[in-house]
């Protein structure tokens, strides 16, 4: 075949995979299409082991209860999930329901413009739950956190906006058989000093024979997780004192305005003995672990190149189905108060803290399909739902009154002792928490130390903060005037409408309530810029 006739039919090859994909767009079944069933999509970026498997187990029963509804779930890998939703939001295209969290970068405007508030619903009961305890219970209180964490209130709007399905918390997972080979332990021990010890031993063992081995496995994202879990355990003292309206949890304006009010700083005791406690931990890992990726980390645990892994129950799932050994899981180990070094930073024993739920699941406000996805929301977070997740995905469930029994005692969370939310390690917004990670290799290797940490940090972190600071107070203006349109819209609505319960709030009353307590955190913010001669007005 001559090459212009070869050219010729490549074309005529692209020409006809791109009909074939254009027929598919256009007439795969969908919304009123096919077989006449509604079709509601989830989004979410959960791609480990069993994840999936766990939604589609929960999808399938779904679709057995109604069966005029079919429900498709896109899984998109972490690495381009932002820039996905984000230009599927903002072209009109997103899924019904979505899979979201208020800590991304850069993603603080989503909530608002995008996400449909569920305040309405949250004192209904779930009526997936009739027949089981919670039978009649309101929907947020047959969450674990009352739906009071991170992503389901948002106290600046005074609006509930998701729903979870698990809870997370950081622990230590070890290779139980090498763990025993090398040290003779049964399981790491949990006080901080004899950790050492038992790696030394480890890394003693390496060198005596050879053998690539190192006491825990690292990873950019899991040395982030057990390092910052770490750091921010010995900052607590700290973060109490931060506190300003002593609501049990520090935010990132606590600690950037703290910072500029020289309430702390990188040459502070506290923080200098945290960066110390971090570099200790970065050194039972493999020398330039901060450019290794998670999926490094996580081959380097189940080759046996390492006995300990740092990370969270999240990971457990994927670990255990990869690993060729038995798994163990225990808390991560921490200096005790009576610590030579670090005790007089202890203030007691420490808890996981507060119920940290995860995978939080948020509606689009511009479903076609609203009281369906609702609906959906429903079925996942109920008794039945909430189980057949777990029972699949191995995860620690949301939902009150479903039993999970992982056969390591401590994958479960532990809420008796002292903690605050918050901490030093994520000081401010993005400029900050970039000036901090693009400068964290300082403290590592033969020539790290926090010194070298601190003297990099010391004159830039303040402009950072600054920065960081007046685009949020922007974005909080821009929202208000977002809200504004809104607010007027419903209540010119609502003149038209007869309420048929005289004594409960109206929508707009709901939405005034939230505007102003945002209003009174942006005046706050406003003036705390004003405190530190920084210019508020832009």
């Amino acid at each position: 075949m001559s090459p212009e006739k070869r050219q010729v039919m490549g074309i005529w090859v692209v020409v006809a995979f791109y009909l074939a994909a254009v027929l598919w767009v256009f007439l795969r079944n969908g919304p009123g299409r096919g077989d006449g069933r509604t079709t509601i999509q989830l989004a979410h970026w959960q791609i480990e082991s069993d994840i999936r498997e766990a939604i589609q187990a929960q999808l399938d029963r779904y679709e057995e209860l109604n069966p005029d509804i079919r429900v498709e779930q896109i899984a998109v890998p972490g690495s381009v999930y932002q820039m996905w939703l984000r230009t599927r939001l903002a072209g009109g295209m997103a899924t019904d329901l979505v899979e979201f969290g208020v800590w991304l970068p850069g993603m603080k405007d989503i909530t608002p413009r995008y996400f449909q508030p569920i305040t309405r619903y949250v004192d209904l009961p779930n009526p997936y739950n009739e027949g089981t305890p919670l039978e009649g219970v309101p929907w947020r209180k047959t969450i674990r956190d009352g739906m009071r964490g991170i992503d389901g209130f948002h106290p600046d709007l005074n609006h509930y906006y998701s729903a979870p399905l698990c809870i997370v918390s950081i622990r230590m997972f070890y290779n139980k058989a090498l763990l025993k080979e090398v040290t003779g332990y049964d399981r790491p021990p949990s006080d901080y000093r004899e950790f050492l010890e038992v790696s030394e031993r480890i890394m003693q063992v390496s060198r005596e024979t050879g053998r690539s081995l190192v006491p825990i496995a690292g990873g950019l994202h899991n040395a982030a997780t057990t390092m910052n879990f770490m750091f921010g355990r010995l900052m607590m003292p700290l973060m109490y004192d931060l506190d300003r309206d002593h609501k049990m949890k520090v935010l990132f304006h606590d600690t950037a305005f703290g910072y500029l009010e020289g309430r702390w700083s990188f040459d502070s005791p506290d923080v200098r003995a945290g960066m110390k406690l971090i570099r200790e931990v970065g050194s039972l890992m493999r020398p330039g672990f901060l450019q290794l990726s998670r999926d490094d980390a996580t081959q380097q645990f189940v080759r046996g190149e390492a006995v300990m892994m740092g990370g969270g129950t999240w990971d457990a799932p994927s670990i255990r189905d990869l690993a060729p050994f038995e798994v163990g899981v225990v808390r991560m180990p921490f200096p005790t108060a009576d610590d030579p070094e670090y005790g007089r930073f202890v203030i007691g024993p420490l808890s996981d803290g507060k119920v940290n739920t995860g995978f939080s699941l948020y509606v689009n406000k511009n479903t076609p399909n609203m009281e369906q996805t609702i609906d959906l929301l429903h079925f996942m977070t109920s008794v039945e739902g909430d189980r057949i997740f777990s029972e699949v995905a191995g995860w620690y469930p949301a939902t009150l009154g479903v039993e999970f029994n992982d056969p390591e005692p401590d994958f479960a969370p532990f809420f008796d002792g002292y903690f605050t939310d918050g901490a030093v390690v994520a000081p401010a917004g993005p400029d900050a928490r970039r000036l901090w990670k693009t400068n964290l290799h300082l403290l590592f290797g033969p020539h790290g130390s926090p010194e070298r940490l601190a003297d990099a940090l010391r004159d830039k972190f303040p402009r950072a903060i600054r920065t960081d600071m007046s685009n949020e107070l922007k974005q909080a203006v821009q929202q208000l005037r977002r809200l504004e349109p809104a607010i007027i819209a419903q209540m010119a609505l609502e003149e038209f409408e007869i309420s048929e319960k005289p004594g409960e709030m109206t929508a707009s009353q709901q939405m005034q309530a939230g505007q102003n307590t945002y209003e009174v955190r942006t005046h706050e913010l406003r003036n705390d810029l004003i405190a530190v001669e920084v210019d508020p007005y832009f």
